[in-house]
C-alpha cells in the first residue's frame, strides 16, 4: 500500500512519511476486535505480550527508538523512530499572545534531529513534511499521523518548558522600547534583555539593530551629523528628513498621544539626485540596510507585510514611478499607514489573515509622486530633492555609516529618563500646530497637514535635545536651530498651499494622462514617436494634420475613475475643463467656431472630439 489515502479519509491522517503500512487496521477495529487482530497479524505487527515496557500507563511506548501504540494487549508498530517536545515558545505581538513555536526532537535508534515548527504546523499535515525535511525518507511512519501527535504529546509530559519572544519591536506596554539586542528604560539601557524578539517571519526587518551607545563614540557622531549629515543638501531637505528619523523611534506613542495619523515623507527628484542614499543612510540609524529595502514595484501586499515588522522604526520605499505603481494600491497603502488599519485577508485554507500595515514610519523616494489626490497630500509631507551634491560630507557619511545605529539609543533613553516626556511632546505638539495653521487655513485637510509638520517638528526638536545632551550644541544654538526648521516648515506650507490653491483643471487633465499613457492603461491612436499605444483609447492622432483628437466623454470617464479610485469626486465638470482649455489656447476651434468638432469613424459613426496641436498636447503630457 502507497499510504497515499483514499475516498473518505482525511489526508493528514494518512499514514506514511517514507513509505510503509496504512492504518487500515485502526479503521477495521471499529467494526470488530477479532478481525482487526487478524488484520494485523496479517500485515506484520509486532507481538510482545510478555515483555515489561517504560511508560507503563500510556498509549505509546518506544523500544530501541521504535515508537509502538499499545492495543489489545499488543505492540503494534507505529514509527521507526518517535518524537518529543523539548521546550516551546509562546509568541507575543504587543503583548497578545498570537501563537505557540514547539522545539522537537526526532529520535532514531543511532540518531537524533531537531524539528521546529508551530502549534498550527504541528496539528496539521505539515508535519510530516517536517519530519522528511528534518531526517529524510528513512523515517517512517507506518500508522496514523494522529496517533503520532498523541504518542508525541504523552512521551514529553506536562512539564515543557516554555518562553516568551515577540514579534514586535518599539514601544512595550511598560513604557520602554526593546530592540533586537537592547531593552531601553527609563533608568538606562539593558544589553540582551530577557525578551526574545523574532522577526524571522519578515525579510528586511532582520537587517533591524540598534547599537549598545558607546560614550567614546556618540559626541563625535553627534557632531558628524551636525556638520555633514545636515549638510548634505539644504535645510529644506534635511532638517525635516532628520526629523523624520528621530520621530520614527516613537510613532506608537505620538499615535496614542495625539490621536492623529501619521505622514509618511517622500524625497522626490531626478534620477542620481541622491534620494536613495539618503533613505540608505536614513536606514542605517536603524540598522545594516545597505542595499537592502523594498521598491515600489513591489505589491501592495508585500510592502504592507514586511512594513509590519518594522514597528517604532523607519521603514523605506524606494523609486516610486507611476507606471508602476498603481494609484488604488498607493492611496491604500498611505491610508492603512497614516490611520494605523489594515484589511483582513482569507487565506489558502479559508481562514481569515491578521490584517497588516506599515507600523513604522515610511520613507519614499521617486522622481515623481501622487500629488493631485487630496487623501495622499493630507497624508504625505513632500521633499524636493535638488541634484546638487556635498560630495565631501557624502563620502564622510558613507564611512561613518556603520555607527548610525548607536545614535538612536541614546537619544530614546535620554526621552524616557525625563519623567514628564509624554506631557512635554503633547504640549509642543499642540503649540507648533497652532503655530503652523495659519499657513494652512483655507486648504482642504489644513489642520492634517498643519499636524503632519508640528510631529515632524517634534522629531527635529529631540534630536536637538540630544545634540545638547551630547554637548555638541549649546541651548542657543539648539534655539537657533529650532527657529531655522519653522522658517523651512513654512516655506514647504505656503509653497504646497500655493500648488494647491492654483493647480487647474489643465494641469490636473495632463498629469493625470499623463500617469495613465506612460504605464499604458490609455492610449493615443497613432500617435507618432511616442509609447502610448497600449490600453483604453482616448483619442487618436491625424499626423497630416499635426493634430490630437480626444474624445471628451471618454477622457472625462477616465479621469473621474482615477478619482473615484481614491474615493473622491472629479472637482470639475466637462464644460468647466472645456472652458479653461480654450482660455489657454489649447484647443483649436472648429469650423462652425464650436470648441467641439464632430467626426465621423471609417465605419460611419460619429464622435465629439477637441482637438489638440499634436507636439504640444505630447509635450504637456510627457512633461506633466
Amino acid at each position: 500500500m502507497d499510504g497515499s489515502g483514499r475516498a473518505g479519509e482525511d489526508p493528514e491522517e494518512a499514514g506514511v512519511v517514507g513509505g510503509g503500512v496504512d492504518d487500515l487496521a485502526d479503521r477495521v477495529e471499529r467494526f470488530a476486535p477479532d478481525v482487526a487482530a487478524h488484520a494485523k497479524d496479517r500485515l506484520r505487527l509486532v507481538d510482545h505480550d510478555d515483555e515489561e515496557t517504560a511508560g507503563s500507563g500510556h498509549n505509546f511506548v518506544v523500544e530501541n527508538g521504535w515508537l509502538f501504540k499499545l492495543w489489545a494487549g499488543k505492540k503494534v508498530r507505529l514509527a521507526n523512530f518517535h518524537l518529543t517536545v523539548d521546550s516551546q515558545k509562546l509568541r507575543k505581538d504587543e503583548g497578545h499572545v498570537k501563537g505557540r513555536m514547539l522545539d522537537l526532537t526526532l529520535h532514531r535508534e543511532w540518531e537524533s534531529h531537531p524539528i521546529t515548527l508551530s502549534a498550527e504546523e504541528f496539528l496539521s499535515g505539515r508535519l510530516k513534511r517536517k519530519i522528511l525535511e528534518a531526517a529524510g525518507p528513512g523515517a517512517i511512519l507506518y500508522g496514523s499521523l494522529k496517533d503520532l501527535r498523541i504518542a508525541t504529546q504523552e512521551l514529553s509530559g506536562v512539564s515543557i518548558p516554555e518562553t516568551s519572544v515577540t514579534t514586535s519591536i518599539g514601544f512595550t506596554e511598560d513604557g520602554c522600547y526593546l530592540s533586537r539586542n537592547m531593552l531601553i528604560t527609563p533608568n538606562g539601557i539593558i544589553a540582551h534583555p530577557a525578551m526574545e524578539v523574532d522577526l524571522s517571519e519578515g525579510g528586511f526587518s532582520q537587517r533591524i539593530g540598534l547599537l549598545h551607545p558607546d560614550a567614546s563614540i556618540l559626541s563625535r557622531l553627534g557632531k558628524h551629523l551636525l556638520e555633514d549629515f545636515l549638510n548634505l543638501k539644504g535645510r529644506e531637505v534635511m532638517y525635516p528628513l532628520m526629523g523624520h528619523i528621530a520621530l520614527a523611534p516613537f510613532t506608537s506613542v505620538t499615535k496614542d498621544l495625539f490621536g492623529k495619523g501619521k505622514a509618511a515623507l517622500h524625497l522626490q527628484g531626478s534620477s542620481g539626485g541622491g534620494k536613495t542614499f539618503l533613505g540608505i543612510l536614513a536606514m542605517n540609524f536603524f540598522g545594516d540596510f545597505d542595499d537592502r529595502f523594498v521598491s515600489w514595484s513591489s505589491t501592495a501586499n508585500a510592502i504592507e507585510s514586511e512594513g509590519w515588522f518594522f514597528r517604532d522604526s523607519l521603514y523605506f520605499v524606494d523609486d516610486y514611478k507611476a507606471r508602476v505603481a498603481e494609484l488604488h494600491a498607493v492611496t491604500r497603502i498611505l491610508q492603512n499607514h497614516a490611520d494605523g488599519h489594515g484589511r483582513a485577508r482569507l487565506r489558502s485554507n479559508a481562514r481569515i489573515s491578521e490584517p497588516r500595515y506599515i507600523r513604522g514610519l515610511l520613507l519614499s523616494t521617486g522622481e515623481d509622486f501622487v500629488s493631485d489626490v487630496e487623501s495622499i497630500t493630507g497624508r504625505t509631507i513632500l521633499l524636493r530633492v535638488e541634484p546638487e551634491k556635498n560630495l565631501q560630507a557624502g563620502s564622510r557619511c558613507w564611512q561613518n555609516r556603520s555607527v548610525y545605529s548607536m545614535f538612536l539609543p541614546g537619544l530614546i533613553q535620554m526621552v524616557l529618563s525625563k519623567a514628564d516626556w509624554k506631557q512635554y511632546c503633547r504640549q509642543f505638539v499642540d503649540e507648533k500646530i497652532q503655530a503652523l495653521s495659519s499657513e494652512t487655513l483655507g486648504l482642504s485637510n489644513g489642520l492634517r497637514i498643519a499636524s503632519n509638520w508640528a510631529l515632524n517638528w517634534l522629531g527635529f526638536e529631540l534630536f536637538l535635545a540630544c545634540l545638547v545632551c551630547l554637548g555638541v550644541i549649546d541651548d542657543v544654538k539648539s534655539v537657533q536651530m529650532s527657529v531655522e526648521y519653522e522658517e523651512v516648515a513654512r516655506r514647504h506650507l505656503q509653497r504646497q498651499a500655493s500648488e494647491m490653491q492654483s493647480e487647474s483643471s489643465v494641469s490636473v487633465m495632463f498629469r493625470i494622462l499623463g500617469q495613465k499613457l506612460a504605464a499604458g492603461t490609455i492610449s493615443i491612436s497613432g500617435l507618432r514617436g511616442s509609447t502610448f499605444d497600449r490600453g483604453k483609447v482616448v483619442g487618436v492622432a491625424k499626423d497630416s494634420e499635426n493634430l490630437v483628437q480626444v474624445y471628451p466623454d471618454i477622457l472625462l470617464e477616465t479621469l473621474s475613475s482615477h478619482f473615484k479610485a481614491v474615493g473622491q469626486k472629479l472637482p470639475f465638470t466637462k464644460n468647466a475643463l472645456r472652458d479653461a482649455l480654450a482660455q489657454e489656447g489649447l484647443i483649436e476651434k472648429a469650423s462652425n467656431g464650436r470648441w467641439t468638432r464632430q467626426v465621423r469613424s471609417i465605419a460611419g459613426r460619429r464622435f465629439q472630439v477637441w482637438e489638440f496641436e499634436a507636439g504640444q498636447f505630447q509635450a504637456r503630457c510627457e512633461g506633466a
